[in-house]
């Protein structure tokens, strides 16, 4: 590179540093989404020309700067509202930075297995392998595929598009291979002689596959028509119940009435469906009693159905089961609801409790839920819908099968009262225009504090709240009989899953081709 000098001792430390910051940017600050494009093209420096031994450092260290910085919520999450001192509240998001970054680590060690001579074989493993750990990190561990690098470009709808084919993953993919492009045209400026055919190959591939995703999105949106289909209205309330009042028996009337206050304003606008966010009630919904009858007399009054998030239990070998719980109430059938599937560890359950059982204290200000067990979806007269609450709406896979079960559209439900003010409720909004794409179904989003909003099927977020304010959406969505038939719907994340296979075949490959030229040696 022309404006490196010989010694790597501070570029392979800055360098990474610079990859890990520029991703970060690229998060919070949509604005600034183009960064994602440029932003490892330092660490592919150090990559391609440190050691191994730097190589995976600088990927350690991009990694930890990344997470560090994308997720620097979580310690007011664990601190304010999981009572935990902030000092471990920082150990925690050190941790969880630690664990997130060994894939970055882990993408800069496999890179270093291939030798200068096979460098082509390298850069064509590079997007492959990017992709295959970012899958990997989808789903070791129950997952966690929060700031996938696909997602800083959410609000670009053209390159959005492509994923009712590949996923997020694909525009991961997309971004990686721009990165290396740009690298190695920058590397290769002051001897342009040197890799030129490498060089001219990635770039033109990278521009095909650029124009092509292009193409078709373009195809997709301009084809896109918003008054197809069937007509259904849907009312969101941002009810903005502070964290610390929802249990707090003081509030109880406080937060009920806020509710039906706020839904009454719309009543007159006549929805088919309104949604209250996750938890919403501070009682339990299937204990008999006042509270329940006068809010059950309150849906029969509307003449509407709501989606009420609120906690429940069973009874199960004479120990109480708690769960993050999703009510469909109508006004001539009030015994339907969907218990949260996928929960968030160490938010809502301990992994391996019995093992550590200090960790409790994780839980103790939301509850250590049980496992929701059906894929559930609910029916109007107009159509049919499926709910995730909260953390479920970021895995595709999970989003899938609810549409493969029927549903025509989706309701997320969530209580991101536990960011803060932060750029995580922006972050958490960002994945589900991909969840839209992916499936071509229309997606509302209920939040106590923001953000609510409507995404429609090409994964335009075209009305939202603010956070932190008590506010009303009114929204109409579009259903069509013609749903789950995208090939993601279909057939998943089969990208990701070749890219995986793809980078464990080169791997081997360089490794045995390794040996066999030390054995020659040897003879």
């Amino acid at each position: 590179m022309i404006f490196i000098n010989k010694n790597l001792r501070w570029q392979a430390t800055i360098f990474p540093l610079i990859s890990g910051l520029l991703l970060a940017i690229s998060f919070p600050l949509p604005g600034l989404k183009i960064m994602a494009w440029l932003a490892l093209i330092p660490l592919f420096y150090i990559i391609d020309k440190g050691t191994r031994r730097e190589a995976v450092r600088g990927g350690f260290i991009s990694g930890f700067v990344f997470f560090t910085l994308l997720l620097y919520w979580v310690t007011n999450s664990m601190t304010n509202y999981g009572g935990l001192p902030r000092s471990v509240g920082v150990i925690i998001l050190f941790v969880l930075a630690t664990y997130l970054a060994g894939y970055f680590a882990l993408f800069a060690w496999i890179l270093s297995l291939f030798p200068g001579e096979s460098s082509h074989i390298k850069w064509f493993t590079a997007p492959l392998a990017w992709v295959a750990l970012e899958l990997i990190r989808s789903h070791l561990f129950t997952g966690f595929p929060w700031g996938l690098i696909g997602y800083s470009q959410f609000d670009n709808l053209r390159l959005i598009q492509i994923a009712d084919i590949t996923g997020v993953y694909g525009v991961s993919f997309l971004i990686i291979i721009v990165n290396i492009s740009l690298y190695l045209y920058v590397s290769n400026l002051k001897d342009r002689k040197k890799n030129r055919r490498l060089v001219s190959a990635y770039l033109l591939v990278s521009t095909i596959l650029i124009g092509g995703t292009a193409i078709y999105g373009r195809k997709r949106v301009v084809n896109y028509n918003p008054e197809e289909g069937k007509p259904l209205k849907v009312a969101l309330i941002q009810g903005n119940i502070a964290q610390n009042m929802k249990w707090d028996s003081a509030y109880k009337n406080l937060i009920v009435d806020t509710y039906k206050g706020m839904t009454e304003s719309i009543l007159s606008e006549r929805p088919d469906l309104i949604v209250w966010p996750e938890s919403s009630l501070p009682f339990y919904l299937q204990e008999e009693g006042e509270e329940r009858d006068n809010l059950l007399g309150f849906v029969d009054k509307s003449g509407i159905s709501f989606l009420i998030g609120a906690d429940g239990y069973r009874i199960v070998n004479r120990q109480i089961e708690s769960y993050n719980r999703a009510y469909f109430l109508t006004p001539d059938n009030k015994g339907n609801y969907y218990d949260k599937i996928h929960l968030v560890p160490y938010g809502e359950y301990i992994p391996l409790k019995p093992l550590f059982p200090f960790l409790g204290k994780l839980v103790e200000g939301v509850g250590d839920f049980g496992t929701g067990d059906t894929y559930k979806v609910f029916d109007l007269p107009k159509g049919r819908f499926a709910t995730l609450i909260c953390y479920e709406i970021i895995f595709p896979d999970l989003t899938r099968k609810f549409v493969g079960e029927g549903a025509q559209f989706l309701v997320n439900i969530t209580n991101d009262a536990w960011f803060g003010v932060s750029s995580a409720p922006y972050q958490h909004i960002a994945m589900v225009p991909f969840r839209a794409v992916e499936n071509r179904i229309p997606i509302v989003r209920g939040a106590n504090t923001g953000i609510s909003g409507f995404i429609n099927p090409i994964g335009n977020i075209v009305q939202y709240s603010d956070i932190f304010v008590g506010e009303t959406l009114i929204g109409d969505i579009r259903l069509n009989d013609n749903v789950g038939k995208t090939f993601y719907s279909r057939y998943g994340d089969i990208f990701a899953y070749i890219c995986l296979l793809i980078s464990i075949t080169a791997i081997f490959y360089i490794k045995f081709r390794h040996k066999e030229e030390m054995g020659r040696e040897d003879g």
